[in-house]
């Protein structure tokens, strides 16, 4: 599959959306493909390494756990270490200060799955995650 990659000014400090994406308890209540997010393992400042994800998407449910590698305070990434459909999910987040309230945000995803789907479609429902994901982002971000 192809990595999908989209960057986006949102109008929040760089902080206040890392603080949103690294709040991931919460992204059930922002994100509909997310049921609930279980953190199962923290670092020594309080974000997630380790979760249990799920997710219903397409008429389908699934759970699966990602490992995270925190680069920076502004950038992390994170890779599938187990799921019942997922064979795949490489995903990094960078925000990026442009001014005192306004950031770019640049994710990227990279999704492979068991079913026996082309891979444009999966390309494409990947980029329907990630365009979703920046739109929801920014309305949370700018809330806060």
């Amino acid at each position: 599959m192809s990595i999908v990659r989209k960057s986006a000014e949102i109008a929040a400090p760089a902080h206040t959306i890392v603080a949103t994406m690294l709040d991931v308890e919460n992204h059930s209540t922002w994100m509909t493909e997310i049921n609930r997010i279980e953190v199962l393992e923290i670092d020594g400042e309080g974000r997630p390494l380790r979760t249990r994800v799920h997710v219903a998407a397409m008429g389908q449910v699934a759970t699966y756990e990602v490992l995270y590698t925190h680069h920076s305070p502004l950038s992390f990434e994170y890779h599938l270490s187990q799921g019942d459909v997922m064979t795949a999910n490489d995903f990094t987040f960078a925000a990026e200060p442009i001014g005192e309230r306004s950031s770019r945000v640049t994710l990227s995803q990279e999704l492979s799955v068991r079913w026996p789907l082309p891979g444009f479609i999966v390309d494409q429902l990947t980029l329907k995650g990630v365009k979703d994901m920046l739109r929801s982002l920014a309305a949370q971000a700018q809330e806060a």
